[in-house]
């Protein structure tokens, strides 16, 4: 969209040539978005009805936008943070799913040998029962805390439970601080006053501890003329290096390439630590397994041997 509204194309014709080259769940949110453009509405007003689809800064950029009179520049900004955070989140995903793969594999073979050795399969489905209740008491508290943490009076402590959890904690904590700088660039960069960039960026972290966190140590130093390094500096998993190059574009005025910069930085150790975490998980779950799986193997056969004995 933001190539035809460069080239001069009308918003309410390029939002239906946008419709037509979208997917399924998308053409809806375009196809309200013309209705209301139609009838008099800017697009970010539209789009407010998806706000808790789209996110605020998403909203807060097309609203700039039109504001300055330059909707395609910012839609175009607001084009590469969608595509960050969803390849962020892709990659985290990915990396976690091996680990899962192998603890599910490995509950639901244990019992096999026992099975496969002459107790006969019913006995597989009972002692079976036990890993499936397990698998089956994950996915219902994954799904208990989406829903509490959509409750605003229980998601703090959702969110500070969520980031004391080891491995998955510094994960979330490492995802929240890479949108956080962001979001900072992006808005910085479209002339947001730094109040409302740091209350945007405190939203887009997605974790309530951290939203708290930032917001504080920004109200402590709000008078202090480093105040973006200096609210960075409390965050978790930002190095020091990251921070002196805040400093340095609050020096020479370049803060928002310099938050982009920090930003890519840290998106690739971030890739890289959790990529080490995962690969760790995987080597303790594969042995996890494994030696339940011998343990099963083993146990069966010295019951065996007690009964042949025995005879």
């Amino acid at each position: 969209m933001s190539v035809m509204l460069n080239a001069g194309m009308p918003l309410v014709s390029a939002l239906e040539a946008s419709n037509r080259a979208s997917f399924k769940g998308w053409q809806r949110v375009v196809a309200h978005s013309i209705k209301e453009v139609r009838r008099g509405n800017t697009l970010s007003e539209a789009l407010r009805a998806f706000e808790s689809k789209l996110g605020p800064l998403i909203i807060a950029l097309l609203e700039a936008g039109e504001r300055m009179g330059n909707l395609d520049e910012m839609m175009e900004t607001a084009a590469k943070t969608v595509e960050e955070r969803v390849q962020l989140t892709h990659d985290i995903k990915q990396q976690l799913a091996y680990p899962a793969f192998i603890v599910i594999l490995g509950l639901l073979l244990g019992p096999l040998p026992t099975a496969v050795a002459g107790e006969g399969y019913s006995t597989y489905w009972r002692e079976l029962t036990g890993p499936l209740s397990a698998i089956a008491l994950v996915l219902a508290l994954g799904i208990g805390s989406k829903w509490l943490h959509s409750r605003p009076s229980v998601r703090p402590l959702i969110d500070g439970l969520i980031v004391a959890i080891p491995v998955v904690g510094k994960v979330i904590q490492g995802n929240a601080v890479i949108r956080i700088c962001h979001t900072l660039a992006a808005t910085i960069a479209a002339g947001f006053p730094l109040d409302d960039a740091v209350t945007l960026a405190a939203k887009a972290a997605g974790n309530e501890k951290i939203k708290t966190l930032l917001m504080k140590v920004y109200a402590d130093n709000r008078n202090t003329p480093s105040v973006v390094s200096a609210s960075l500096a409390a965050l978790p998993l930002i190095p020091p290096y990251a921070v002196n190059m805040c400093q340095t574009g609050e020096t020479t005025g370049e803060l928002d390439n310099m938050l982009r910069q920090v930003a890519k930085v840290l998106a690739d150790a971030h890739r890289n630590r959790t990529q080490l975490s995962v690969r760790i998980l995987g080597a303790l779950a594969l042995l996890t397994v494994g030696g339940w799986v011998a343990w099963r193997v083993v146990s069966f056969y010295s019951n065996l041997y007690g009964v042949v004995l025995g005879v």
